[in-house]
Parts: structure tokens; sequence; C-alpha cells
């Protein structure tokens, strides 16, 4: 989309939404941001998408459950792209519970389940959940998301260093999005198929494809897909050693990487520049580029780009000529590689490790004959593959307990946080429809007050009366209404359970009757008499089933 066209699509859809931001209006608005979040996505507006995702579950509460899932597993897939993988557990977690094998989404959600593999490893049942979905979506005629379920599938091929699967996976994919036209689909596939012909030292086809999705990001504004077709320009450069090409394209896809906020790329810039700069000779700043890296994949908890620096760690060490630190980089990457380590991988380790080794004891290797050596060497290799053995089944198990009870604090202090900044904000708008409700009272009085003035005098307070009016706010009702929601979405949907004719308006006197206000200061704030107010409260306890002698507040708070 053009500058000028974004402008004015930004410019329509703030009219819109102004326009339909009522009761009345309420489908044409759901409908409005189910339009923007396409939008959103596409141009990979992540923080936007999720505030609009949420506005649509709280327009959703009246819905069925069909559509509330659906937004739950949008919102799952939104963090899955932000790198935020509590939110996307919790997520698709809540979707689970709305959805069975019979939903029209349940293909959606496998596709969801198996985005968790990327933190915890597990890709062959990914691999299994994603088959499963591809069987549905074309069962249903579900072109586009046939097409991005055998992207996935060629993501977790990848992972498990399954070139010629996931080459497959990817042109079933880049057929569908042709037939489709869709761009952004093809950018994506082209990409893809470039990284994987690189592994198969087929440069000149990945250079194709890199050329290919390059002319179609010209046309969109897509910064997370220019930083990856920079970085796998850069690893092609790379692989011919053109070194000052390859840095000039890494150095481009961190800074659009930094501008735009995308950790994981500012992650792989970082990890791609510290091994360039070591085959550079340039040891100090590749040990600096790496150490960021390291960082970066801790924070963002995946595992294949942490025990990948690892590795590039114990490269450097190497190079440095400093076997220790080498050895004991290449042990973490062993540990936290989650496949059995190779032989050539075994090889590296046990040279590294007689080199150190023979640093502290060669005056005593001297004396050694051949014979003796072997012998020796064979059982330092069978001990410590045993040691090592039993150590990291010791730590993978007390390093799997420690971050469960981890995960479990940090779950419980968010969660406390999230209720107690809910709260305070609820109050803050409480606060803020009195103030408005105290100054429509002013401006009424006001008005009765100019009428009785000579006219010289009137045209003060006139203005007065004019500032009133601009200052007026006419959705501070609906943002209580929001924050509410957003701090007792329970409450709602449990007295929904109970009784399912309340009305909107029933609900919203319901939580304030909850909050504990009183009928005249229920009236103040929704701008009712006290007779109606008590009116909606009879209606209430009728709908309730309540008698004389229950109370409505007790009742709604045990809700």
């Amino acid at each position: 989309m053009q500058n000028e066209n974004l402008d004015q699509y930004q410019i329509e859809f703030v009219e819109l939404e102004k326009r339909f931001n009522n009761e009345k209006e309420k489908n044409h608005l759901l409908e409005l941001y189910l339009i923007q979040t396409t939008f959103l996505e596409s141009s990979n507006k992540l923080d936007s998408l999720v505030s609009t995702l949420h506005r649509i579950r709280y327009l959703q509460m009246d819905s069925g459950k069909d559509q509330l899932a659906n937004t739950y597993l949008d919102l799952a897939l939104a963090f899955d792209q932000k790198g935020d993988y509590d939110s996307l557990l919790f997520w698709s977690s809540r979707a689970e519970e709305l959805i069975d094998t019979d939903s029209p989404y349940y293909g959606k959600l496998l596709v969801t389940q198996s985005f968790r593999s990327k933190f915890d490893g597990s890709y062959l049942e990914s691999i299994e959940k994603l088959i499963q979905s591809v069987k549905i979506f074309e069962s249903r005629g579900e072109n586009q998301s046939l097409a991005n379920a055998f992207t996935s599938i060629a993501y977790f091929y990848g992972r498990l260093g399954d070139l010629k699967n996931q080459e497959q996976a990817l042109l079933n994919s880049l057929e569908i999005n042709k037939s489709l036209s869709n761009k952004l689909g093809l950018v994506g596939v082209y990409n893809n198929l470039g990284v994987c012909l690189k592994s198969q030292n087929r440069l000149t086809e990945a250079l194709t494809y890199y050329d290919l999705a390059f002319e179609i990001l010209e046309e969109l504004d897509s910064p997370m897909s220019i930083a990856q077709n920079l970085t796998n320009r850069g690893n092609i450069y790379e692989a011919q050693k053109d070194f000052e090409k390859a840095e000039e394209l890494f150095l481009a896809c961190e800074t659009i990487c930094q501008t735009h906020n995308i950790q994981y790329g500012i992650m792989l810039a970082n990890l791609n520049l510290g091994n360039l700069y070591r085959q550079m000779k340039r040891f100090n700043q590749a040990r600096v580029r790496l150490d960021i890296a390291l960082s970066l994949s801790k924070k963002l908890k995946t595992k294949r780009e942490e025990y990948l620096t690892f590795e590039r760690l114990a490269w450097l060490e190497r190079d440095r000529g400093d076997f220790g630190k080498a050895y004991q980089y290449l042990s973490d990457f062993q540990i936290l590689r989650d496949s059995v380590v190779n032989e050539s991988v075994q090889k590296e380790a046990l040279e590294l490790k007689e080199k150190y080794e023979s640093e502290k004891k060669q005056n005593e290797i001297i004396l050694l004959s051949k014979e003796k050596l072997r012998q020796q060497s064979l059982i330092v290799i069978l001990t410590l593959g045993l040691l090592f053995l039993v150590f990291a089944i010791l730590w993978i198990f007390n390093k799997n307990r420690l971050l469960r009870l981890e995960k479990q604090k940090e779950q419980q202090r968010l969660n406390y946080e999230l209720e107690l900044k809910g709260k305070e904000l609820l109050t803050d708008s409480i606060r803020r429809v009195s103030i408005m409700n105290t100054k429509d009272a002013v401006s009424k009085e006001l008005k009765e007050l100019v009428a009785d003035l000579p006219k010289t005098q009137a045209h003060r307070f006139k203005k007065i009366q004019r500032e009133l009016a601009s200052s007026k706010d006419d959705f501070l009702l609906q943002e209580f209404e929001t924050r509410f929601l957003g701090v007792y979405e329970s409450f709602f949907l449990r007295l929904k359970e109970l009784a399912p004719d309340l009305t909107p308006t029933e609900l919203r006197i319901a939580a304030l009757i909850r909050l504990n206000f009183t009928s005249k200061e229920i009236a103040s704030i929704t701008n009712r008499s006290v007779g109606t107010i008590d009116n909606l409260r009879s209606n209430i306890r009728k709908k309730l089933s309540l008698t004389d002698d229950e109370s409505l507040t007790q009742k709604l708070l045990d809700i």
C-alpha cells in the first residue's frame, strides 16, 4: 500500500470508528475492526493488532463461543509473531476450552498448538498436528490456511534438518499462493526456498528465489520480510567469501529490526555478524556481537538460536587459541541441543579436550608410549562420556523443575500486577465519568443563569458554557465498561449464564452495583434518573430469581 493510500485509509478508518462507536452500530464496528486486523497483520503492526483484537474480544462477549475462540486464536498467533511464549500459551489454552474436533476452527487450533514447539523443541509433534490441519483445510477448501500450514510444516522440517521434505512443503505452499495471488505469502515462500537451497549449496537457485522475493518487497511495506531478505542474501555472500557485502547486508538488517523493535531479527543479525567477524579475524567485535545474541536468545527463549550461539562462541575461542573456553562452550552446545551429537561434533569436542589437557600435562604425555597413550585416552573418553551423560540427565531434570517453578511464580506475579493495574484504571474511569456528569450539571445550571442575565454580561458566561461543552467526552462511560470487562471478564460470563436474558444496559448496571455504588451514584454516573435505576435493579432481581430477603449486591459479589 503506497503512503498516500495508507494515509487515506487511516483517515477513513478513524472516521468510521467514531461513527460506529455506539450500541446500535455495534455489528458494523466489529466488522470494521475485523477488516483492520487484516491490514495490521500485513503491515506487521503487531502492537496495534493485539490492541484491536482485544476490542474485538470485548464486542464479541454476546456472540457464540466459536467467534470468541477464533479471536483467542488470533491473539495467540499475534503473540507468537512477537515472540511472547507466555501469552501464546495463555490464549491458545483459552481457545482450547471452547473448541472441539467438530468446530470450524479446529484446524486453526492445531496450527496454533504447533507453534509452541518453537520454544520447547518438540518439532515432530508439531509436524503431526500440522499434517492433521492440512487434511482439514483440504476437505473444507480453505486454500489460504492450507498454504500457511504447508509453510509451517516446512519451517519445522528445517528445524530438524530434513531439507528434502522442507523443499517439497515449500513448493506445495508456493503453488497455492500463486493461485491466490498472495504477494505477502509468496515473499515468505521465496525467502524460505532460498534458505533451503542454500543449505544444499545450490546458491544460484537460492539467489534466484531471493531476487523474486525482493521484487515483491519493493511494492510492500513489510519490515520483517525485508529484514529476512537482507539476512538471506547476506548469508549467500558470506558463503561466497564476499565478507564486505555480507557485513553491509547484516548491518542493514539490524538497523531495520532496531527501528521496528523486532527482537528476533536483532538477535539473528548479531549472531550472523559475530560469526562473520570471526572469519574476518575481528575477534573482539565477534565476541561483543555473540554475547548480545546469547543474551537475546535466552530472553526470547529460542533454544535453537541459543545453542547455535554457543557453537559459534566455541569456534571463536578455538580460533583465538583458548581451547579451555572452546571446550566449555561446545559442551554447553551439546547439552542444549535436542538431538544426539553427531560424529563430527564428538570428534571436534575430543580434539579440543585433548589440546586443553595437553597444555597441563605435556611433560607426562612425552613419557608415555603410544600404546599407553591410546589406552589412557580410551579410558578418559569412556569415563567422560559416562560422567557427561549422568550430568546431563541431572542438569536437565533440575533445570526443568526450576523453570516450572519460576514460570509459576512469574505467572502469579503478572496476574496480580494485571489485576491491580486494571482496578486502578477502573477507579480512574469511574472518577472521570463522575466529573463528566458534574460538568453536565454545572453546564445546565449555567444555561438557566445566563437566560436571566442582561445580554451585556451574558457573553462571558456563554464562553464558559462553550468550553465546558467542548471538553465533554462521550466515550468515558464506554471506557469504564471496557476497563471493567478487562478486570472482571469472568463476572460477565457467569452472570449471563445465570440470567441469559439480561440486556446490555442491565449488565452495565449490575457491574456498578457489584462495585457497591448506590442508586443515586449510579444515576449520576450513567446520566439516568434514580427511578430508572431502581426499576433496572428490580428487573435484575427478577431475572436472577431473588427473593425479597436476598441481597442483590451480595448475590453479584458472590458471582
